[in-house]
């Protein structure tokens, strides 16, 4: 069986782009710049990245989108599937193992 890359969504992820991103610009901006600068900047910095990930946030409420998905597991309702695409380890048996039983109790 060859191995089948999963789709990202990055969509999905940009909430937590925009925190990171915030994060690591004002980590820049302080070694950059000096406090004088980055003192009246950086909470305004700050709640723009947070604004921007609750808008993101809001805006995919309850869509039903998954950042990550296997072509197998979207074509079945089945999340063990993408067990179809790891390799054999006992770490990837067990887990998909797990996820077989978990899928079949909720069924």
């Amino acid at each position: 069986m060859e191995f089948q890359p999963p789709f990202i969504d990055y969509s999905v992820l940009l909430p937590f782009l925009f925190v990171a991103g915030t994060g690591i610009l004002l980590m820049v901006l302080d070694l950059l710049l000096s406090e004088e600068r980055t003192r009246p900047a950086a909470p305004v910095l700050a709640v723009a990245g947070l604004v921007g990930a609750l808008i993101t946030s809001v805006a995919l409420w309850d869509s039903g989108r998954a950042a990550f998905s296997s072509a197998a597991a979207t074509a079945t309702p089945n999340p063990a599937a993408i067990c179809d695409n790891v390799e054999n380890s006992a770490f990837a048996s067990v887990m998909c193992a797990w996820a077989t039983s978990a899928n079949a109790m909720v069924l």
